[in-house]
């Protein structure tokens, strides 16, 4: 029994390295997990075996059916009735799995025509010498390949990139910059207080000589667009981050980090939101990129994903083995720590050592905090430090599990919208999000102690503190971000501090695209130096300028304190609403239908134009899930 077992798995094992190679080669998130898995499936699959291949026997000659090497041969052929659809169009490749009746039709038709044809020919050969050690072989040669190929599409770790090829001018000055990106970060937190409780005291304390600017603006509503700004001074529709979905940094486009480094910049970055994953473009110019803190490659759904596509699974039920594998993972109660703002700092400061910048070396360092972000979670006594303490046992006793806390969140949503009281929940909600700012200040704190205490970080350091985007909290009943481009999701804090940088409050609006031309200008560079950029510098705000906003469909200007939306579809723009700020800075009245001037000149002459890419949802590649991230409107079926 033992030997048969082993022959079948010594036919039917070599799967692995098909499946590998051969199952959406652009899907490799998880493939390491799936190796196990996949050998422990064609091990019940040979128990199997052992009690259905006695019927297919009578399809061999009767002096064949008592021979071993039959077992090799039903192996062999369930490997190549898996193998098969996989040299299938695509378009075939996506109809055989989606019809269960065609797959059972198909492995039964396939295994009565392979059966007898690789049984008589296996059954005139000797049974192979240590036989367990070459069945062993084939799961330990399968493994490592796939770290390789799951390694290869990550790009885990830190990265390299060569210098940009660009025609540069002496810089005047070249001072160190610092980008500290507070992910999800409200514009109601630096510098403001809620319930009498300061968010950031040691931040709000260290950057009270700072420049703020009281209306700053994000480039979206979302991680990828808010930092492709931020990087490129380019709106979403000029960057191509405009679309919903897995979006990715153009490699064609410049960033400060390549532009830094063609002036002799020392450049590095170290991030926690997995949507600016080196993998993701934004490496680009960067020395050093470390993304270790999220870049891993084992997360439960990934593996799921990955399984559920694997040849045998397909084969043995089609898209019913699919959702049933793909569920069964993402259902699995395991979920790595998200990493807290003093892993972030560590990591940025272990980088920054092992770089061993000299004195008189310029450097550029990039920081993504993922904090404040769901589900809220804060250490539990710098959370006793904040708030007056709301209870609201429903949302906190779920809010290790991301799921299960944004189902939570859309109840809430749901009982809202019919009317229900619910200041309770909201209160809460408030708050959690609140504690986090006190353990970012204390991160973001310890980051900047560092860099003193290395006689990196002085008086010619332009430094500038933001966000990607900013986080509804029960206001206009929305949560989260990435829903609308109200102010509670794209109106973040700019603090910024430095050589020639004035301290006080500066009213006009700014935008993240604004950050390139900040640091051009800090340099003392040439207007005919400057890369295309359409921002502006933060050190001469410049009133009456079109700041915009877009994600999707979703399409905002703002000219001085008259604010518009628009949604983008069909390759039209249709303008759905419109605020005055000045006189509603909540933004509680809609004036798009008020026949206001203002209004009509934007409807007439939009600053804006129709962009194919507004309607767009880029399809996962495995690497990321949006939807375990909150992003299930971003999720692209396929």
């Amino acid at each position: 029994m033992l030997t048969r077992l082993l022959l079948f798995l010594l036919g039917v094992l070599p799967i692995l390295f098909v499946d590998l190679l051969l199952v959406r080669p652009d899907l490799r998130a998880g493939a390491t997990v799936v190796v196990p898995f996949l050998t422990g499936l064609l091990v019940v699959l040979g128990l199997l075996s052992l009690v259905g291949e006695p019927l297919l026997q009578r399809l061999l000659p009767k002096t064949s059916r008592r021979n071993a090497m039959s077992s090799l041969a039903l192996g062999q052929a369930l490997f190549v009735s898996a193998s098969l659809p996989l040299l299938l169009p695509i378009a075939w490749q996506q109809d055989f799995r989606n019809h269960f009746g065609w797959g059972v039709l198909y492995l039964g038709a396939s295994l009565l025509v392979l059966y007898p044809i690789l049984g008589r020919f296996w059954t005139k050969r000797a049974v192979p010498s240590r036989l367990h050690i070459r069945v062993l072989l084939v799961p330990v040669i399968a493994l490592p390949l796939a770290y390789l190929l799951e390694l290869r599409q990550l790009n885990m770790g830190p990265q390299q990139a060569g210098l940009a090829d660009l025609d540069t001018q002496k810089a005047s000055a070249t001072p160190n910059v610092l980008l500290v990106v507070l992910d999800t970060l409200r514009y109601d937190t630096l510098h403001a207080t809620w319930e009498g409780y300061q968010h950031f005291p040691q931040l709000d304390e260290f950057t009270q000589n700072a420049a703020k600017f009281e209306r700053g603006y994000a480039g979206s509503n979302v991680t990828p667009g808010g930092h492709s700004a931020l990087f490129t001074g380019l709106y979403p529709a000029e960057s191509g981050t405009l679309p919903k979905g897995l979006v990715r940094l153009d490699e064609s486009l410049l960033t400060i980090s390549e532009f830094l480094q063609s002036y002799g910049y020392r450049t590095a970055a170290t991030v926690t939101n997995a949507r600016v994953s080196g993998r993701f473009g934004y490496r680009q110019g960067f020395e050093v990129y470390d993304d270790s803190l999220v870049n891993t490659s084992f997360q439960p759904s990934d593996a799921g994903e990955r399984l559920g596509r694997s040849s045998i699974v397909q084969l043995l039920g089609a898209p019913l083995s699919r959702k049933l594998v793909h569920g069964a993972f993402k259902s699995w109660k395991w979920r790595r720590p998200v990493p807290t703002a003093a892993d972030t700092s560590r990591t940025a400061l272990a980088m920054m050592d092992k770089m061993n910048i000299e004195e008189n070396e310029p450097w550029y360092l990039f920081l993504n905090y993922i904090d404040p972000h769901t589900p809220y979670l804060t250490r539990e006594d710098l959370a006793e430090t904040f708030g007056p303490g709301y209870e609201y046992g429903e949302l906190s006793q779920v809010r290790r599990n991301t799921l299960q806390f944004t189902g939570k969140i859309n109840d809430l949503q749901a009982a809202v919208d019919r009317g229900e009281e619910q200041s309770e929940a909201l209160n809460w909600l408030q708050e959690a999000y609140r504690e986090q700012c006190r353990e970012l200040d204390e991160g973001v704190m310890m980051l900047l102690a560092g860099l003193r205490k290395r006689k990196l970080l002085d008086e010619n350091t332009l430094i500038l503190f933001t966000s990607d985007h900013g986080e509804h909290l029960g206001e206009h009943n929305q949560y989260h971000h990435g829903n609308t481009l109200l102010d509670e999701e794209v109106r973040v804090p700019f603090l910024l501090m430095g050589p020639g940088i004035e301290p006080g409050s500066e009213s006009t609006p700014i935008s993240g695209a604004d950050f390139f031309a900040t640091v051009c200008y800090a340099m003392g560079l040439e207007d005919e130096a400057w890369p295309r950029t359409e921002g502006w510098p933060m050190q001469t705000p410049r009133p009456g300028r079109v700041i915009r906003f877009e994600h999707g469909s979703q399409r905002g200007i703002l000219m001085d304190h008259h604010k518009m939306i628009a949604d983008d579809r069909n390759g039209a723009l249709t303008w759905v609403q419109a605020y005055d700020l000045e006189q509603d800075p909540q933004e509680l009245r809609n004036l798009i239908n008020q026949d206001l001037p203002w209004i009509q000149a934007i409807i007439q002459n939009p600053p804006i134009r129709s962009s194919q890419d507004a309607e767009r949802v880029i399809a996962s590649d495995g690497t990321l899930n949006l939807a375990d991230l909150g992003y299930a409107d971003e999720v692209a079926d396929e």
